[in-house]
């Protein structure tokens, strides 16, 4: 089993490119935290509850001793915001405690930076267009115009490598132009 922790960018960023559903169709479990999910507000929230009311997305609270680990971490390194902390402390809980196969899902370059120090697997929104694409729920065509709403109206902010978005546009043009010739 593969355990994915969420921050708030990409539950958000997949929400207003109305992913959500394909998002979650992926085979694995996938958990963030009350830190987290409390940074998200309507209407990307009312969409993430429906979710979270199928068990498609688990939400464990941050507190007792859990939370004195996330103040001492952010106390140390402030540039990481206790949110993201959260999301650490839990990907490296579960990853000890339920499953090896942990990954945390982040666009923060900080959080990530930390993570994959500590021995966590990290990955963004391209690693996720990819499992979507490879698992065959969502074809090379949507995923390539979805890649490119993502990157000029829902998140311009995001700033993903051009030379990697390009490669995947490149390889799923190429995917659906197979597909279509295949079935002529």
């Amino acid at each position: 089993m593969i355990v994915i922790i969420d921050d708030t960018s990409i539950l958000v960023d997949f929400s207003k490119l109305k992913l959500l559903h394909t998002f979650f169709s992926l085979n694995f479990q996938f958990h963030t935290t009350d830190f987290i999910f409390g940074e998200i507000f309507d209407p990307e929230k009312t969409s993430l509850q429906f979710f979270v009311d199928k068990r498609k997305l688990l939400i464990t609270e941050i507190e007792g001793n859990a939370y004195e680990i996330i103040k001492k971490l952010n106390k140390r390194k402030p540039s990481i915001s206790e949110e993201d902390y959260s999301i650490f402390y839990l990907a490296r809980h579960l990853k000890s405690t339920i499953s090896k196969n942990t990954i945390l899902l982040t666009s923060d370059k900080k959080l990530r930076r930390f993570s994959e120090k500590k021995s966590i697997e990290v990955h963004g929104h391209l690693w996720v267009f990819d499992q979507m694409v490879e698992n065959n729920i969502l074809c090379p065509k949507t995923a390539s115009k979805k890649l490119y709403d993502l990157s000029a109206e829902i998140n311009e902010k995001l700033h993903l490598p051009i030379e990697e978005c390009e490669s995947r546009k490149k390889k799923w043009a190429e995917m659906t132009n197979q597909n279509q010739n295949e079935i002529k």
